[in-house]
């Protein structure tokens, strides 16, 4: 949940109450408002809006994109307070380690065998290429668009190199080869 209504409301509350600092007090315990009260109170009532649109906390574990009209910019909130001028909006991009798990996935060994492979990921994405990302794939769902299927692709390369016994007997040789390949392969996200 955001903590901005509640800081508006004690910008608000802090407001009021230099309004009702500044005014004089009159008969009949009434309180007339004062020129200085006014702009107390209105000076307050901008900062807070200036800093409600400029302070932008961002959760571990996710870096937010800065965007101008709705384009990616250079821009990067990392975790924690980040200032931003009030025009620019954000993109949160989730930038934690994250698995993919894939469960039977379908190749052929060099005798034909059918196997089945099931094996999980790990990844995260590199936040000095989080712009290239966006613009590239149009969205962060690099999981069914950029891993999967480089992973799948590498699988059914590999694994024809061996015999179905092979590949059984030679199975941290295979995973390591998939490993280098794929790291190699997905370096630049």
């Amino acid at each position: 949940m955001s903590d901005k209504p509640i800081l508006f409301l004690l910008f608000a509350a802090a407001a009021a109450a230099v309004y009702y600092a500044l005014s004089k007090p009159a008969i009949g315990g009434r309180r007339l408002p004062t020129r200085n009260g006014l702009l107390g109170a209105g000076a307050i009532l901008v900062a807070g809006v200036v800093f409600l649109t400029t302070v932008v906390e961002v959760p571990g574990g996710r870096a937010d994109v800065i965007t101008f009209g709705g384009a990616y910019t250079d821009g990067l909130l990392m975790p924690g307070f980040n200032f931003k001028a009030p025009w620019f909006g954000t993109y949160p991009v989730d930038i934690s380690t994250r698995a993919l798990h894939v469960e039977n996935s379908d190749a052929r060994s060099s005798d034909q065998q059918q196997v089945l492979t099931n094996y999980t990921l790990n990844f995260a994405l590199q936040p000095n290429r989080l712009k290239e990302l966006l613009t590239t794939y149009a969205g962060d769902n690099v999981t069914d668009r950029i891993v999967q299927p480089r992973a799948e692709a590498l699988l059914k390369q590999i694994e024809p190199y061996y015999s179905a016994a092979q590949l059984l007997q030679k199975r941290g040789e295979v995973a390591d080869r998939v490993l280098q390949q794929l790291k190699a392969e997905l370096e630049p996200f």
